[in-house]
């Protein structure tokens, strides 16, 4: 029905087609004579056109026909399954052919940014095929469909993921678990109203130790691109260091202060003697209580303390007498 004489008698013998018409002129237009077939299985075919004749002579009889010179004579041809398109998103996370054969299946495959959830859906021809079902092959995310009949399209949904976030370190218990986003920058503000100086001693995201992160004008910022699992914030109180100068060995305390807190000395007291306990604090003189159980302490931290603690013989009770 699709060929130019699509109204010519038709003669099919073991592989030779022979078409002949008459009556009503015919208008080739171009001059192209047109067959048309339908492929019936996947192989290689060759088209032989052997003989062609013609007239547009009324009342013709076959003597009259006028034969038809042929080139070419014949046309090679590979025959496959009919191809459909396929459409997908562009992304570096994407994989998958262009066509597929009909009725054959198709499967495209992700590899998943750990910061993302997929959602895939698909048409074909048009049609909705809905939400496609994730199969896991080797870490990779896949997507089959069976049976292709039509053109597809894939659409692919990226949903940032969110993560937890907690505290550890001496000063965990001045801040508030969170949670942080793929793709959007984590900003922790440190606190001022505290009384205390903090410093972040290290952040781990998905149990890996992380440098994705920045410190400035108070506030801690971790790259959103690098927030692909549950983010560890270890918080410290600041600390300075400690000194000790004179009866070392009589005393106990740890070698640094954590900044904004109070730092308490214990002397070890060794019988027949009595203690003076001085300090600085960043170079400055500052204030040491004695608070009457052999300890003495600094309040509020600020800088690098230096203990000065000198020694002397108890001589209450003792009665010294000259002799010559």
């Amino acid at each position: 029905a699709a060929s130019t004489l699509r109204g010519a008698t038709v003669k099919d013998g073991k592989g030779t087609i022979t078409l002949a018409d008459y009556g009503t002129d015919k208008n080739f237009g171009t001059g192209i004579y047109i067959l048309t077939f339908d492929a019936i299985a996947e192989g290689d075919a060759t088209v032989t056109m052997t003989e062609a004749a013609f007239i547009n002579k009324e009342g013709a009889v076959s003597s009259d026909l006028i034969p038809a010179t042929i080139n070419p004579a014949a046309v090679n041809l590979t025959i496959g399954k009919k191809q459909h398109a396929v459409e997908i998103p562009e992304g570096d996370d994407v994989s998958g052919n262009t066509t597929v054969e009909d009725d054959g299946s198709y499967t495209l495959t992700i590899t998943p940014n750990p910061g993302y959830d997929y959602t895939v859906s698909a048409t074909m021809d048009g049609t909705d095929l809905g939400t496609l079902t994730a199969v896991e092959v080797d870490g990779k995310l896949t997507y089959t469909i069976e049976n292709v009949s039509g053109a597809l399209q894939f659409t692919i949904t990226r949903t940032p993921k969110t993560f937890n976030v907690t505290f550890t370190g001496t000063a965990a218990n001045d801040f508030t678990a969170a949670t942080a986003t793929y793709n959007t920058d984590y900003v922790l503000t440190l606190p001022t109203d505290t009384g205390y100086s903090y410093e972040v001693a290290g952040v781990t995201i998905g149990g890996v130790t992380s440098n994705a992160y920045t410190i400035a004008d108070g506030k801690c910022t971790i790259m959103g691109s690098a927030i692909i699992g549950d983010i560890v914030i270890t918080m410290n109180y600041k600390t300075s260091n400690v000194t000790i100068e004179g009866s070392a060995g009589d005393v106990t305390g740890n070698d640094s202060a954590e900044i904004g807190k109070d730092y308490t000395l214990t002397i070890i007291p060794e019988a027949g003697y009595d203690y003076t306990v001085t300090a600085t604090m960043g170079g400055e003189v500052v204030q040491v209580i004695n608070n009457g159980d052999n300890t003495y302490t600094v309040k509020n931290v600020t800088g690098e303390l230096v203990f000065s603690i000198e020694k002397t013989v108890n001589t209450d009770g003792v009665t010294l007498s000259q002799y010559v």
